[in-house]
């Protein structure tokens, strides 16, 4: 059966919320692809402190970074990409929409430190760097991924860059919109900032159009820590990779305790 086929069966044997059904499709990449590992380590999540993008001024607001890590990388062309995901599971049926939009749930503030990418501060176990989103001008690095009800009643995936999603209010609680409503939307080919579907979505990571080039040292250590800790607290010995762009030197230590996902694909095996 392909990739497909299983995620439409598999999806019905799952709780419909973001959490399981990333597991699921974490499951059933690595199942359908080689070379795809997805950990979850528990603990305290690691949140960050940061000034916000849409209230100049507006200080000292702490969120957790994203439910996220996804890391691709290649050792034939030397590269790297990795990005923050927020994933959401819409309840509302894709068949309702009136419009070209898909629109989901959020937090204005996650919203703030995803689309904006300020600098941040480590407030929580997990030492991440102050420009780990600021760093680069790659609209995907911070991103959002979203379970919805599509055809037939069956969950799909859509995907967006944070940048490129729309509030409806400002208020803390409110609703973003995706306003690119179609099969995949870039900007001069250097990243992808939005995809409908869940095989558009795997074929995007897949061909390293999603997230920001690796290029820091220090992004290629902390990145490097995040992977030995993940395999580690998962009782396996540190996954051998030495990511492309890391210049060389230590991984950053991660303490235990920390608390996060983290996708990783070797895309050289799926080529």
């Amino acid at each position: 059966m392909a990739f497909i086929d299983d995620w439409q069966r598999d999806q019905l044997k799952v709780p419909h919320d973001e959490v399981s059904l990333f597991k699921l499709f974490a499951e059933l990449l690595a199942k359908h692809y080689t070379g795809v590992e997805y950990f979850v380590v528990h603990g305290k999540p690691g949140h960050v402190e940061f000034s916000s993008g849409i209230w100049p001024g507006k200080t000292g607001i702490v969120k957790e970074i994203g439910d996220l890590l996804i890391v691709t990388y290649s050792y034939k062309s030397r590269e790297a990409r990795y990005c923050v995901q927020q994933n959401k599971y819409e309840r509302s049926s894709g068949a309702l929409r009136t419009s070209p939009t898909l629109a989901f749930s959020a937090d204005i503030y996650q919203y703030d430190l995803l689309a904006y990418r300020p600098q941040v501060n480590s407030v929580g176990s997990i030492p991440f760097p102050k420009d780990i989103l600021s760093g680069t001008d790659y609209d995907s690095v911070g991103n959002y991924g979203v379970f919805y009800r599509g055809g037939n009643h069956l969950i799909d995936f859509a995907y967006s860059a944070a940048r490129w999603l729309t509030p409806h209010s400002f208020s803390s609680k409110t609703k973003l919109s995706l306003n690119t409503f179609m099969m995949g939307f870039g900007v001069n080919g250097r990243d992808l900032l939005s995809t409908v579907g869940i095989q558009n979505f795997i074929s995007a990571l897949l061909e390293m159009r999603i997230g920001a080039p690796l290029v820091s040292r220090v992004h290629g250590q902390f990145l490097q820590g995040m992977i030995n800790r993940a395999a580690t607290a998962n009782g396996r010995s540190p996954t051998v990779v030495d990511l492309p762009n890391l210049f060389g030197g230590n991984a950053t230590p991660i303490p235990d305790g920390s608390a996060y996902r983290l996708l990783l694909i070797n895309v050289d095996k799926n080529a």
